[in-house]
């Protein structure tokens, strides 16, 4: 019902019932959600959505598509975060930032195809959006958005070019901050260029952002971003890519009320985020091996005291020979975060992942260990760690499929040995688990 569409659309998948009626006249759908509880479940199981919509697509050639859609979502439940009291035990708190909200989202999407490879989209949507539903004396707020852009190729050439504006009461209360179609009061454009070449792809995007386009209580802010990408094939057996990317935030206009005032009170900004990225990877025989590294720096000039440097590295190896009854998938990655040595110092993680895998077919045996060693740390400039953890998982599943008449019956097991300690607090948790389940197939048929 809302595929292509970015105001009037869920952020996330939803468990639902979605009824769709064609007829020469047009096509009309209509979804309505069921259960539909927290992703992760945890201490928001008890927020809940009631949504509700219908679509409608015109009957159009086929170079062109019209659809109309309705949102009506609302908040059942209070979102809420888990809390610790004095002696360490697990509460459950309201989310302060996340209150109930309801409301209903009306909009249109256009496509449409100039030719095989160009093709103009515009959406326009309106909302009625009560940003807090349980205070009685929070109202309807009324907002629109609109958003249009072209896409096209010329020969290996692709690019494409958007430009979206929201007003500052536009909200999705299906779609809760979570996308930069939800985020109200803004403008932006961003474009796009990609090109196959002997020498490899290379691609350019830049994006402009200007939030609190009509400043009245907080400062305007623009944002520029320059990504830039290469990569490219070595053979049929490895493959290269870098990528770099250059973002830009300053201070637009300043409302009169703020003029002079420090930065954690008018909104101001003006840093800048650099950040370069390599990857390779390379098949030898059946053993693939990949190798990355990346690199950021953050400078906040008004703040200086933010400022970060956060390197990381990662290699992996996978081991996959459909001949044999040994395979391999082992990773291990290291990161390290510098930033003001007084506030939120050095820290590091390191961590390694290992599962081997045995297998014979005859008879049908499955051995499967798995292995997870995180080590991580964090250290003031003053020598003070105020992190030192190491968190281990030691396990593994075995399974066995009888033989012959009995191939119908399967015995698994499958436990673990999870270690937990904290060297600051001087705690240690360590847990053991297992699972011996006996399946049994029916009306299995004899392979052998």
């Amino acid at each position: 019902l809302y595929t292509g569409a970015q105001f009037v659309t869920a952020s996330t998948p939803r468990q639902g019932v979605e009824l769709t009626i064609k007829s020469p006249v047009g096509t009309l759908g209509g979804f309505v959600n069921t259960n539909d509880t927290a992703l992760g479940g945890g201490a928001g199981i008890n927020f809940h959505q009631q949504i509700e919509g219908a679509s409608y697509d015109a009957p159009l050639p086929k170079w062109a598509a019209l659809r109309f859609m309705w949102l009506n979502a609302s908040d059942t439940g209070a979102p809420t975060t888990v809390g610790y009291d004095s002696q360490g035990n697990p509460i459950i708190l309201p989310n302060p930032i996340a209150p109930q909200s309801s409301g209903d989202v009306i909009g249109g999407l256009l496509k449409i195809n100039f030719n095989k490879k160009w093709q103009w989209t515009s959406e326009y949507a309106i909302s009625y959006f009560n940003p807090n539903s349980a205070d009685p004396t929070s109202k309807r707020e009324f907002g629109r958005a609109w958003r249009t852009g072209v896409t096209g190729q010329i020969n290996k050439l692709k690019t494409s070019f958007f430009y979206r504006e929201e007003s500052s009461n536009f909200g999705n209360p299906a779609n809760p901050s979570l996308t930069e179609s939800s985020q109200p009061n803004l403008r932006g454009a961003n474009a796009n260029v990609n090109d196959a070449t002997k020498l490899g792809n290379f691609g350019i995007t830049y994006a402009f952002l200007d939030n609190n386009a009509h400043p009245t209580t907080l400062d305007e802010v623009l944002m520029n971003s320059f990504n830039e990408t290469w990569s490219k094939a070595l053979g049929k057996k490895a493959n290269v890519s870098l990528d770099a990317r250059q973002t830009f935030t300053t201070t637009g206009s300043v409302p009169t009320a703020l003029i002079g005032q420090p930065p954690e009170v008018s909104g101001a900004v003006d840093s800048r985020d650099l950040s370069v990225n390599f990857k390779v990877s390379r098949k030898i025989s059946n053993t693939t091996l990949s190798f990355a590294a990346s690199r950021d720096w953050f400078r906040d000039n008004l703040t200086p005291t933010n400022d970060t440097i956060t390197s990381s590295i990662n290699a992996g190896a996978n081991l996959a020979n459909p001949k044999s009854f040994f395979k391999l998938s082992a990773q291990f990655n290291a990161n390290w975060v510098s930033a003001d040595g007084l506030t939120t110092g050095n820290s590091s993680t390191y961590t390694v992942y290992a599962q081997p895998s045995f297998n014979w077919k005859h008879p049908a045996v499955q051995v499967a260990p798995l292995l997870t060693v995180s080590k991580a740390r964090t250290v003031l400039s003053s020598g003070t760690a105020t992190s030192d953890t190491l968190t281990g998982q030691y396990g593994g599943r075995v399974s066995w499929t009888m033989p012959g008449k009995w191939k119908f019956s399967t015995i698994s097991a499958q436990g673990s040995y999870n270690q937990n300690k904290d060297y600051v607090a001087q705690v240690e948790q360590d847990t053991t688990q297992l699972l011996v389940l006996w399946t049994i197939t029916w009306k299995h048929k004899k392979t052998f």
